[in-house]
């Protein structure tokens, strides 16, 4: 078979009120992504601080608003609207700090072998520990060893893991069933294939567990790459108690689509435990009361429809569009 070449990469970037973090990460695209034409484009689901101000400083840039919040799935759908045909596509959080040569690595990957769908760099936290957020599929024995040890036990049988805690793997390259989307790298042929991010279900959380489960039915694997490397600031989109709400409810959406009704049962009971242990805390309290009335889970943040606009093109002066 003929080895793929890739000379181009679209970049796309989700914010929402990112000020702190969003020049940086545009400052480093260049040297991450060395040998590759770029196209960066940059979805903001309606800042409030001087998010839109800081991209326009950047004439490199497609900035377009959202038109509302339409959460991290519906700004990537929107991105690749306008993305490079037959190119990779990144999708990127704006609290990363790119290593030289981050995204080039992992195009090379796809590059190795038409299976490869996504591939996945190594994350640290800003202080160089290892930012953990390899994941096995979940199932309810998985939720119930997070919910009893947590980081804690990092050898425990594999049945038990969801979050892979081990420092071996994230050593070497392997495949993996899906990872944080902080930064993913989509070959074409999965992101053709696979299509749009479901942001209806997944206004925030779950969505890129529900891709990434779509993609490996296709055929498609998820690969990380150690070599390629980036650190992870992290709250470069906010954060909120309301949130471990949404997170633990969307979990529990996504094994209801894809499980049976007895598996998801049992794994609902395992989210429960694990906020029954900790409800000490006001927001692991407040998730409980969400977990155990499903009529609540309307009132959670949701996103807004999407209104695309153009903000300011790519070599627009001071911004204009």
């Amino acid at each position: 078979m003929t080895r793929r070449h890739f000379t181009a990469i679209t970049i796309a970037i989700i914010t929402y009120n990112s000020a702190d973090h969003i020049e940086k990460l545009i400052d480093g695209i260049p040297a991450a992504a060395a040998g590759l034409d770029t196209r960066i484009i940059v979805v903001d689901n309606s800042s409030s601080d001087d998010t839109i101000e800081r991209v326009r400083r950047h004439p490199d840039v497609l900035l377009i608003s959202a038109g509302g919040n339409t959460g991290y799935s519906g700004g990537i759908n929107i991105a690749r609207e306008q993305a490079i045909d037959g190119a990779p596509v990144a999708v990127l959080n704006p609290d990363l700090i790119l290593k030289p040569g981050t995204l080039s690595r992992l195009v090379t990957e796809l590059e190795s072998s038409e299976t490869i769908g996504i591939a996945v760099p190594q994350l640290t936290k800003p202080d160089g520990a290892i930012f953990r957020h390899l994941r096995r599929e979940p199932t309810p024995a998985g939720a119930l060893g997070e919910a009893l040890f947590g980081a804690h036990w990092s050898a425990r049988p594999r049945s038990l893991v969801e979050i892979l805690q081990r420092d071996t793997d994230y050593v070497a390259d392997h495949d993996v069933d899906w990872a944080g989307a902080a930064l993913w790298v989509i070959s074409p042929e999965c992101d053709r294939a696979v299509g749009a991010w479901d942001a209806e279900r997944y206004f925030l959380f779950s969505e890129e567990t529900d891709y990434a489960y779509r993609a490996r039915r296709l055929g498609f694997r998820v690969r990380y790459v150690s070599a390629a490397q980036a650190v992870h600031e992290g709250s470069g989109s906010g954060t909120a108690t309301i949130l471990l709400a949404l997170l633990s409810v969307n979990r529990i959406r996504h094994i209801e689509r894809t499980r049976t009704r007895w598996v998801a049962l049992r794994f609902r009971a395992a989210v429960v435990v694990q906020h029954l242990l900790r409800a000490h805390r006001e927001e692991n309290r407040l998730t409980l009361k969400y977990l155990l009335s499903r009529r609540s889970w309307d009132r959670l943040p949701h996103g807004d429809p999407p209104a695309p606009r153009v903000l300011s093109s790519i070599g627009s002066k001071d911004g204009a569009a």
